[in-house]
This record gives C-alpha cells, structure tokens and sequence, in this order.
C-alpha cells in the first residue's frame, strides 16, 4: 500500500515537472527573457535555463518521432502572421482616425498596438529560422516608438500647461504622426524637443 502510494506520489511529481518545462518552454518561445520566466515562474534561473534545454529536446524528438510536426507548426506560425496583419491594418486604421480627430489617448494606445503587434511579429518570422527578419515591421515599430516618445513629451509639456495654444499643438502632433510613414525620429537630441514650442508660446501666458 504504501509502495503504490510513493509510486503516486512521484508519477504526479513527473507530470508536474512535465507540466512546468512546457509552461517555462512556452514563455521562452515568445520571446521572455530568463529573468523574466525566473520571476514569472518563481523559479530559479539556472533552473530555467535547464528546463528551456528540456523543452528544446522535447521538440526536436517530437520533430524525429513525428513527421508532421513541424508542418502543424509552421501551418500555425503562418496562421499567426496572417492574424497579426490583420491586427495590424486595424491599428495603423486606428491611429490615422484618432490622428483625423485630435485624440492623443486613443492614438498612443494604438501606436502601443502596433508595436506590439510588429514585434510578435518579428519574433514568429525568427521561430520559423527566418535570419532576414521583416525589415519593414521593425522599422515601424521603431518608429511608431519615437512618435511616441514625442506625444507624450508634447502631452506632458506642452497641452497641460499651455492650453491657449491646444490648436497649434495639434496640428503639430499631425505633422509628427507623418514620421510614421517618413523615418524615425532621433529622440537623443533632447535640445531640439525642448525647443520645440519656446518660440511658439504665447505672449499672454509666457510670464506664467
């Protein structure tokens, strides 16, 4: 009796360490760094290095064992793509409304999307041994973070405390979502930021 009950006990431990090489595999596949599956998991690095090395022998005996394995994967990273462009139009459709209308909130969560999706992305096109990554999406990415720095410097900065000049502030924010489509932004001149609207403010609230 208490021989099956030891056997109970570790066939469950098993499937419980089974269990967490998958979860600490699945978070290593989405791009979580082993810090962060460390404080994700509680568990410890050199830990989570171990079981990372687990997950990737699992995968390559299920690839040998399995001949269609790696075509249900690649079926399902290329589903992903096609679901993340989708995602991707809707959000770029996004920001050019709330850009149209002058909502800085809804066009910041947006451009948040967007970098989110083009990430996720990049990281499939990797997954699928694809050493070119899409160009194109990172540097959008790139530069849907600039303007996002900027708007919220601009928020920050600029509408807060000068509501007098919300108009022409707008119409800036327009000026700097074209950067979308233009290049990025260099957000290391800090002097030029802040120089942005020195000129611009006017004389009625410059005292203030």
């Amino acid at each position: 009796m208490t021989e099956d009950v030891i056997e109970s006990d570790d066939r469950l431990s098993l499937i419980d360490k089974l269990e967490l090489v998958d979860q600490v595999g699945m978070y290593h596949i989405k791009g979580y760094s082993v810090p962060e599956i460390s404080s994700l998991m509680d568990v410890d690095k050199s830990e989570v290095r171990e079981m990372i090395d687990e997950y990737r022998l699992i995968l390559n005996r299920q690839a040998e064992s399995d001949p269609y394995f790696l075509e249900r994967v690649q079926l399902n990273t290329i589903k992903a793509l096609n679901e993340f462009d989708e995602i991707g139009k809707e959000s770029w459709e996004t920001v050019s409304i709330a850009t149209d209308h002058g909502m800085v909130s809804a066009r910041i969560q947006a451009l948040k999307l967007c970098t989110e999706v083009a990430h996720k992305k990049a990281q499939l096109h990797q997954l699928m041994n694809n050493n070119q990554t899409d160009v194109e999406y990172v540097a959008r990415m790139q530069r849907a973070e600039s303007v996002n720095a900027l708007l919220s410097k601009i928020v920050r900065d600029v509408i807060a405390q000068y509501p007098d000049i919300r108009d022409k502030v707008q119409r800036d924010l327009a000026e700097a979502f074209e950067v979308l489509d233009d290049g990025v932004i260099d957000m290391t001149d800090d002097k030029t930021l802040e120089a942005t609207y020195v000129d611009e403010v006017p004389n009625n609230v410059e005292s203030s």
